[in-house]
């Protein structure tokens, strides 16, 4: 069972991301990447991904519900107007 979050504790680590956030939008002022670089990153980020956890990715409990929960919604609105 988790503990009880301590307000204060919580308070810290929002201070601490919004500190994060806004030094990483200076960086990107400061130094913004080239279309190659952020695609190099981006696949670089990809292959770490696929050593670490292997491919394809598992798909969490998370997407399994929202994308069934799109299914559905399509398949009412398919139904209501009368489409297959």
């Amino acid at each position: 069972m988790a503990r009880p979050v301590d307000p204060n504790e919580l308070r810290r680590w929002l201070a601490g991301r919004r500190a994060a956030e806004e030094r990483e939008q200076l960086e990107v002022r400061w130094n913004p990447m080239s279309t190659a670089q952020a695609v190099a990153s981006a696949l670089s980020l990809l292959r770490l991904t696929v050593r670490l956890h292997g491919w394809p990715l598992a798909e969490d409990a998370v997407t399994r519900r929202e994308n069934a929960d799109v299914q559905a919604t399509w398949q009412r609105l398919r139904r209501h107007y009368g489409r297959p």
